[in-house]
């Protein structure tokens, strides 16, 4: 036949219940802290991996933007600093040719003074060669007998001397002869030598006149020439003088052609360099953005889940109490209950009550 319950069982076995409630509500409490805690660790963990992914990407398309930024500028710098080295090397040659039209016209006219100083150099040359020297002297000592022959004192060059004449003195008349036939004839050999030595000396005096006539011949021949090229000489050295001159503007088109075109390509490549350094600042910034919001992010995970450990660990502490508590009062409630014969007092087998 079983015993009733006593009031103080029921309310030992009441007490043990609450405790063992406490005790599962402590363990359950522990138990979910630890979750939490595991939790906030992972949430942590990928928060920090997408953080790291998503500062990774942009990065890359930083990078990938820079290069491609980059590669437009210095392509958009070579083909325009191609284009302005092309339109000023075309407004250097336009200046070339222009110097080369001068140029060959000048040599045009000057060739032209010099052919015809060339003419007049080789018609000097014709007037005083040997042949036309020797003909001048010939010519002039021709001409000087010929005047001794006019005068009557010196006959043609090869004719042969003349006898005395009727009008020379004792000659055709012997009325004033003083002497005999010899002597009239010994008088008239001397005039007749005397006659001859007289057209011979004559001869020797023409040829003696010829021999200045080669050089009077050069002398005159070389004036004329210099009196005939005076304008052409006048003429090239108006024109030696005066091309530089007109070389001037097409030498300045070409220097000034070469210093625009120099400063046009200095600042195309200083337009070129600025946007560079936009591309690296636009680099720079997106990079430093990118680091700036993984580490924004990988600090607020880091503050969350040590927010979370801290109330895991709060949860953990107080399911600890809670455990503790229900432990202790399941131990009361056995001890002096009806509990188990192993929790009361002065029962072999017990542990011996403190007092």
């Amino acid at each position: 036949m079983c015993e009733p319950i006593s009031l103080s069982s029921g309310l030992a076995m009441g007490g043990m219940a609450l405790s063992a409630a406490t005790a599962g509500a402590g363990m359950y409490m522990q138990n979910q802290a630890q979750e939490r805690q595991a939790k906030a660790v992972a949430d942590q963990n990928r928060a920090q991996a997408a953080a790291q992914n998503t500062a990774f990407y942009e990065r890359a398309a930083a990078t990938r933007r820079q290069s491609d930024a980059q590669s437009a500028v210095m392509q958009q710098g070579i083909a325009d600093q191609a284009a302005a080295t092309d339109r000023m090397r075309a407004r250097e040659n336009t200046a070339i040719d222009q110097r080369q039209q001068l140029l060959a016209a000048t040599n045009t006219q000057a060739d032209a003074l010099r052919a015809r100083g060339d003419a007049a150099g080789a018609a000097l040359l014709e007037q005083t060669n040997k042949e036309a020297l020797d003909k001048a002297q010939a010519d002039r000592q021709a001409q000087q007998a010929l005047l001794l022959d006019q005068s009557g004192a010196v006959p043609v060059p090869g004719a042969s001397p003349a006898g005395p004449t009727a009008g020379d003195p004792g000659a055709g008349s012997t009325s004033t002869s003083t002497g005999s036939d010899t002597t009239d004839a010994a008088v008239s050999r001397r005039m007749a030598q005397a006659a001859t030595n007289i057209r011979t000396y004559g001869q020797e005096l023409a040829k003696t006149a010829s021999y200045a006539q080669p050089l009077n011949t050069v002398a005159l021949a070389t004036t004329n020439t210099g009196t005939g090229i005076m304008p052409a000489q006048a003429a090239d050295k108006l024109l030696s003088t005066g091309t530089p001159i007109r070389l001037l503007p097409a030498q300045l088109a070409y220097r000034n052609a070469a210093d625009a075109g120099q400063s046009q390509i200095a600042a195309l490549q200083s337009n070129a360099q600025g946007q560079l350094g936009l591309a690296g600042l636009d680099y720079s910034n997106t990079m430093g953005g990118a680091n700036l919001a993984q580490a924004d992010a990988t600090t607020t995970a880091a503050n969350i889940a040590a927010q979370a450990k801290q109330d895991a660990l709060w949860g953990q502490q107080m399911g600890g109490i809670l455990s503790g508590i229900g432990n202790l009062g399941m131990y009361a409630s056995g001890y002096y209950g009806g509990g188990p014969s192993w929790l009361k007092p002065n029962v072999p087998g017990a542990p011996a009550k403190v007092t």
